[in-house]
Parts: C-alpha cells; sequence; structure tokens
C-alpha cells in the first residue's frame, strides 16, 4: 500500500506490497480514528468537518485523511462553487499539523477509535491509499450526499467484514427520527440568524423531507452521534460496538459570538418594514397620493434576490436548490415590474399590471401554506410586505389615483 503525504511537498509513504504490509498493520499497533471537529466562524466551516486518523504505533507514524481539502486559487472557484461544479481532494497530513491548525482556531476536536479487526484495517488501509493516488484524489463535492463526511463514512463502511447498523437515538433538542436537512441546518447555524435565514432562502423543499440515518448523518455532528450509537454485525452474526472509544482532543475554545440583537435579526428587520411600510401606506389613502418610487425599490430588491433564486434553481447543481418554490415570487420579472411602474409614472397612466402583481403574489401565499416547503418566519413577512404594497399598487389602479408629481400637473 502507498500513502501519499501532501505536507510540505508530496512524498511517498510505502507500507508495502512486498510483505511489509503485516508491519505497518500489526495486530493492535494501528488505531484508525474518526475526528470530528466542530464549527468554525467561516461559512464553509460552521457545520463542522470530519476527517480520518491513523495511529501506527510500530512505525511512529500519525497521519490525518482529510476528504475537505479545495484549492481557493482555482480559477471561477467562486462561479463553480455557486453552480455545483467544485472539486475536492483526498490529501494526508501529520496529525500534529492538524491540530495545531485547529488548536489555533479554537475548534473542538474529538476522536472516536473504530473498533475494526486486523483484516478491516487492512483493507481500509488498502482503500485510503488507493484513494490517494493523483489520480483518484480528486471528487466532485455536492454538499448534504457527497462531502467529506460521506466519504469517510463510505470508506470505513467498504472496509467492514459484515454491516453496520448505524442507530440514532433521540436528540437533545429533538425527535431525530423526525429530523430533516433543514432541522440541521438550522440548528448548525442558530446563532447566525442572517445565515440561517439566507441558507433557507435558497434551499427547496428537497431538504423538508424526513431523512434516513445515512442522509443525515452527512452532517459531521450526527456522524459522531451515529458511530456512538451503531454496532457492527459480523457475517457469522456476532455484534459488536462500532466505536472502543471516544476522547475530546481539543475543547471548543472560541470566543463566544455576540448574540444579534432582535431588532437586527430577519425576523426584526421585516417586522419594523412591515410596519413602517404599513404607516406609510395609510398616509398614501390618506393623502390620494400613491409614491410610486417606493415600490421601485421594494420590486428592485425583489428582483435581485430573485436573480439569485432563480439562478440557482435553474443552473446549479447543488442539492436542493432547484426545488424552491420562492423562485415563483422572487425571479428577474421584479425588476421588469419595477421599470413598468416608472413608466406607469413618467407617462401618468394607471398600473393595469398592479392585479396581475396581486394574483400573483396571493396565489403564492396560497402555496406557502399547501406546499411541503418550510421557511423561515422572517420570509412570511416579507412575503407580507409584497402583499401589502400589491394591495396599495391595486387600490390606485382601481381608483385611478396619480402620484404626487402626476397630481401638480
Amino acid at each position: 500500500m502507498t500513502f501519499l503525504c501532501h505536507v510540505a511537498k508530496a512524498q511517498e509513504w510505502d507500507a508495502g506490497n512486498n510483505g511489509t504490509s503485516r508491519q505497518f498493520v500489526a495486530r493492535d499497533s494501528v488505531d484508525v480514528s474518526l475526528i470530528t471537529c466542530g464549527s468554525g466562524n467561516d461559512l464553509y466551516a460552521r457545520f463542522g468537518h470530519t476527517a480520518l486518523r491513523v495511529h501506527n504505533y510500530t512505525l511512529q507514524q500519525d497521519i490525518v485523511l482529510n476528504y475537505g481539502c479545495f484549492n481557493y486559487n482555482e480559477d471561477w472557484f467562486v462561479m463553480k462553487f455557486v453552480v455545483g461544479m467544485t472539486d475536492y481532494l483526498l490529501e494526508a497530513e501529520p496529525y500534529s499539523h492538524f491540530i495545531y491548525r485547529y488548536e489555533c482556531m479554537g475548534n473542538c476536536v474529538k476522536e472516536q477509535v473504530l473498533n475494526l479487526t486486523y483484516e478491516e484495517k487492512v483493507k481500509l488501509l488498502s482503500i485510503l491509499s488507493e484513494n490517494l493516488k493523483p489520480e483518484n484524489q480528486q471528487y466532485r463535492y455536492v454538499w448534504l450526499y457527497d462531502n467529506c463526511t460521506v466519504r469517510a463514512r463510505k470508506a470505513i463502511d467498504k472496509a467492514i467484514d459484515g454491516k453496520a447498523h448505524y442507530q440514532l437515538e433521540e436528540n437533545v433538542k429533538y425527535d431525530i427520527h423526525n429530523l430533516t436537512i433543514r432541522d440541521i441546518i438550522r440548528m448548525s447555524v442558530s446563532d447566525s440568524p442572517w445565515v440561517s435565514f439566507g441558507l433557507d432562502m435558497i434551499l427547496g423543499q428537497e431538504i423538508d423531507q424526513k431523512g434516513d440515518p445515512l442522509t443525515l448523518m452527512s452532517m459531521p455532528p450526527l456522524l459522531f452521534k451515529g458511530f456512538n450509537d451503531s454496532y457492527i454485525q459480523d457475517a457469522d452474526g456476532h455484534k459488536r460496538p462500532y466505536i472502543t472509544s471516544t476522547t475530546t482532543i481539543l475543547p471548543d475554545r472560541r470566543p463566544a459570538e455576540a448574540a444579534t440583537p432582535l431588532y437586527l435579526a430577519p425576523i426584526g428587520v421585516f417586522t419594523i418594514l412591515l410596519l413602517g411600510l404599513m404607516a406609510l401606506s395609510q398616509i398614501e389613502f390618506k393623502k390620494k397620493v400613491q409614491w410610486w418610487w417606493l415600490d421601485v425599490i421594494v420590486h428592485s430588491i425583489q428582483g435581485i434576490v430573485g436573480i439569485l433564486i432563480t439562478f440557482l434553481f435553474f443552473f446549479s447543481s447543488h442539492p436542493g436548490v432547484d426545488s424552491n418554490w420562492l423562485v415563483i415570487i422572487f425571479n428577474p420579472l421584479a425588476i421588469a415590474y419595477a421599470v413598468w411602474i416608472c413608466r406607469c409614472h413618467k407617462r401618468g397612466q394607471r398600473n393595469k399590471l398592479a392585479y396581475a402583481n396581486m394574483a400573483v403574489t396571493m396565489a403564492f401565499i396560497a402555496t406557502m401554506i399547501f406546499c411541503k416547503q418550510r421557511f423561515d418566519l422572517a420570509m412570511y413577512l416579507a412575503i407580507g410586505i409584497l402583499l401589502l404594497r400589491a394591495g396599495v399598487q391595486g387600490h390606485f389602479a382601481y381608483h385611478g389615483g396619480k402620484d404626487k408629481a402626476a397630481k401638480k400637473r
């Protein structure tokens, strides 16, 4: 077997296919562990990380194999990530380097030693060695379904001589058997309400399916828990625990993030906006003057958000984004509608498209009620704003109201 250790430069670690493999994987001389890292402050690190550790006591070699490596400097990296065309790599590095990096970041790191037989260890190291070859290192990263956590679990599963039975018990906050991917995402970013709102906005109905254990364990914290609760059933029917021991290598030392005040969180901001626009709409009704520029601002923002949602819906291969019901109301047509409002104002005409806008908004509210996609509470307030302004536009279109500038003429 051959390990390729990419630390300062690529170097070959020969564990031997010529009779030395028994020395490398001598009985009880090697521990193979699952390493689970806690969430970090960066967005890509919010959900934690999973790696594999191979500790050879005989040869005094301690290596971490990491399926979560990627190249920031790759051409068009951001665009490739948005459309789901990012390639990740399996790389190996000394355990001490890996731990030092996470110690500097203050992230929690836990280790679970796998309860593998001698033959299973040999097979797992053979699989990892094969994956470390330059022609096999790279894989197409698919968030949720084919990430660093899934790759590590699948490598272990392939090495097991028998069948792994994953038992996920009740979570402290949620019934694990009723969890969805959206629940896990919300739990992972609960301390960052705007991040939670943004992810909730771009991910659709697909992630609201009740998750099976393997799908749920695509997230590092649940893989960690899943391994603790699981067992391996050998070919002869004998059962053994999946894990022999669990150790906290590094405690979580990240400074606590300042809690976002309610009035600055999405639900607070949209509540203030909705109440403010309700007050302004009352003034419009009282003065019989329509402030067209207010609607231009609202629908321009709606259209800009819609460009992102529509682009992801049609062009991204990321799971979940192509089942997003929000594309009905958040799409680039909103910008065209804002231009139409400007045109009506300039010509002093009634906005006859206001009725269509009202119909679409009301139809989408019905969709929110009956579809299986779950929405952030702040999104209901945002749609409430659109409904309010649609009602104002419909009122003035029906009663023939003119804006202030038109009235002066």
